[in-house]
Parts: structure tokens; sequence; C-alpha cells
């Protein structure tokens, strides 16, 4: 399977809140995924446990909208927003780009950048 079909097929679970399953599909064991300078989180079980965090940090997941993708050889970069309710009842939009390095179809490498401010703002868990 080629990288633009699995980050497509990534996107779309991502959308649909199919997040923690869509890691268990898509990261490998040993990924390695850095939020803009955080420490970087080694290893699918820690990857999983930062975004569960992350997720009871909120109210509501309402998904994720696409604006570009690209794909060059084993790497993807994603331009999207991440749309959620805060636990104080605010909608927030969160801006976002991700890249990530691909092995067969599991993501070993992600980095993603965000404005920080805007989830400290927001009332949700910076996922560091």
């Amino acid at each position: 399977m080629n990288v633009r079909t699995r980050i497509e097929d990534l996107n779309r679970a991502i959308a649909m809140g199919r997040k923690l399953e869509a890691m268990r599909e898509f990261y490998a064991d040993r990924v390695r995924v850095q939020e803009n300078l955080s420490p970087v989180t080694y290893g699918l079980p820690a990857s999983v446990e930062r975004e569960q965090r992350f997720l009871a940090s909120i109210r509501e997941w309402r998904g994720f909208t696409v604006r570009a993708v690209s794909v060059e050889g084993s790497l993807s970069y994603v331009d999207g927003v991440a749309h959620f309710v805060t636990r104080d009842g605010r909608a927030m939009s969160l801006d976002q780009v991700t890249m990530a390095r691909w092995k067969g179809d599991k993501i070993v490498e992600e980095s993603i950048y965000f404005d920080p401010l805007a989830m400290e703002r927001a009332g949700a868990e910076v996922r560091a």
C-alpha cells in the first residue's frame, strides 16, 4: 500500500474520532512523536497514552479538516484543523501541520506543529 493511500485512510479515521484506534493501526511499535519543541515521546504505548490524556482534557471531539496533503517518497505532510469542544463548552479549531516518516505501511516518526498558547487558552492539555 502506498503512503498517499495510508495517510488518506489515517486522516479519515481521525476525522471520525477514531484517533486511538488509528494510532494502533498506522503507527509503528517504536514510533517517535514530537509536538512543537516538547520532548520526544518514544513508542506506541506512550504515544497512545499521551493522546488519551489530551482527549480526556476536552469535552468533545468534532473532527479534523484536511486542507492540504503532500507526499514525497516516505514523507507525508498534512495541513489540517482539529475541531473540538473544551471542558467549559467553547468550540475550538486548532490549526496544525504534521510531518510523518513512513516505513512500509507504518509511521515511524511524526512531528506535529501547532500554537501551544491556543491549547492553553482552550484549557486543553498540551500533549507534551
